[in-house]
């Protein structure tokens, strides 16, 4: 038996080497293309994510949840760049609003699926569930994706790519919007799935609910094609303030489900497509 103070310092290494990994990969694939880090970071993923599944003691989850955050950080990092080196306008905007909605939808759709087969079975059935699914990703990626055209790159140390990155001061209000808003949703889900004392059913309706805002997404493309970018970022973040702002007023279990759940994901699926 692993103690929980123990799974919560798995969570949290996943986390750091995740962004670890988001950090690293994309410049990486500059050199060794994008395909072989989408379709091999699969493999990498299922197979990681199977050794989670078969982790006996603290150490081995450490380790196990460590290199998984690692592998799964390949597909986040390289996604959009790949679309943007294949696809021409019109098709990278629809595919980036898919992939951001795949992000939400699954978001919501992994606690679920997670909940039900930890119930069901064991806590170890969800990583074992989870490296099949990455499996046949990797086959599908295999056979279907192709490469991507070759970058031409400057030979220079990767950090110095980061602080000419870190100067922009346009970038650098993107990324204070994205980790606020980023830490909120997850604070939300974290904080209801540790405290919310109401029934199963409730937690689970307040889940449900928020797949029907994050599949909204895949209107936010149309949206940006009436309205332009910059003003479908601040419709987004207007709902995202109101959200917040009902939270604070009303605590009933259909305040949850409406303000944070459903108008929380409405408001994501419209930011993240305008900000990339």
């Amino acid at each position: 038996m692993i103690a929980e103070s123990h799974v919560v310092l798995a969570g949290g290494l996943f986390t750091f080497f995740y962004a670890c990994g988001l950090l690293s990969f994309g410049p990486v694939s500059d050199f060794t293309g994008r395909r072989k880090i989408l379709v091999f970071g699969l493999l990498a993923s299922a197979l990681t994510t199977l050794g989670v599944g078969f982790s006996a003691g603290s150490a081995s989850l450490w380790i196990a949840r460590s290199l998984q955050g690692i592998t799964l950080a390949t597909f986040a990092s390289v996604a959009f760049a790949y679309s943007y080196d294949v696809f021409n306008f019109r098709q990278r905007t629809i595919l980036v609003v898919l992939i951001n909605t795949g992000f939400l939808i699954a978001g919501i759709f992994g606690q679920v699926a997670s909940d039900f087969l930890a119930g069901v079975f064991s806590w170890n059935s969800v990583f074992f569930f989870f490296s099949i699914v990455y499996f046949f990703l990797f086959a599908a990626a295999f056979f279907l994706l192709k490469e991507s055209p070759p970058q031409s790159v400057e030979s220079k140390p990767l950090w110095r790519g980061f602080f000419q990155l870190l100067k922009d001061s346009r970038l650098m209000k993107c990324y204070s919007i994205t980790f606020t808003l980023l830490f909120a949703i997850i604070s939300f889900y974290d904080a209801i799935g540790r405290y919310f004392n109401g029934p199963e059913s409730d937690l689970l309706m307040i889940r449900l609910v928020g797949l029907i805002g994050a599949s909204l997404s895949l209107f936010t493309g149309k949206l940006m094609d009436r309205w332009g970018e910059l003003r479908t970022l601040k419709f987004g973040l207007a709902i995202g303030s109101t959200s917040a702002f009902l939270l604070l007023l009303f605590h009933s279990t259909g305040a949850l489900i409406f303000s944070p759940s459903f108008l929380f994901h409405r408001f994501h699926s419209s930011y993240l497509p305008s900000l990339l």
